[in-house]
């Protein structure tokens, strides 16, 4: 199925007209019919798409992800950012962990980034009043 008639079909399973639909994605109502005919829509229309229809962008391709990663709401490893992967295909497993503690890492290297400038720029604030 192209992604126009996927939108299509998304629309009407959420009972929301095409001019309705148009409007939200800041579209004309024949901007929205044309690309429905030519099911080509560029990524960034696309995650617009995504987001008033509330449906994940892959929703729009007739493959499914091959796994899901998903964080549990009370739990530990949802404290700590580390997230479940389930049915992933057995080789992916280990790539996936390996790159979820290089996304980690990235992420503390930020976090620790943010807070040095954070404090330069307070001592620069000081200075400058002194």
């Amino acid at each position: 199925m192209n992604i126009g008639l996927k939108i299509k079909q998304l629309c009407e399973r959420q009972k929301i007209t095409i001019p309705e639909f148009a409007k939200e994605i800041g579209r004309t109502k024949q901007a929205v019919y044309d690309m429905i005919e030519r099911g080509d829509v560029n990524t960034r229309l696309l995650r617009k798409c995504a987001e008033v229809l509330n449906v994940p962008i892959w929703e729009f391709f007739d493959e499914q992800p091959p796994i899901a990663i998903t964080q549990g709401a009370n739990s530990a490893a949802a404290e700590s950012g580390v997230a479940k992967v389930e049915n992933a295909p057995s080789g992916e497993t280990e790539d996936l962990r390996r790159l979820l503690a290089e996304k980690q890492n990235e992420v503390e290297f930020l976090r620790q980034t943010v807070t040095n400038l954070i404090t330069t720029i307070a001592q620069l604030g000081g200075e400058q009043r002194g």
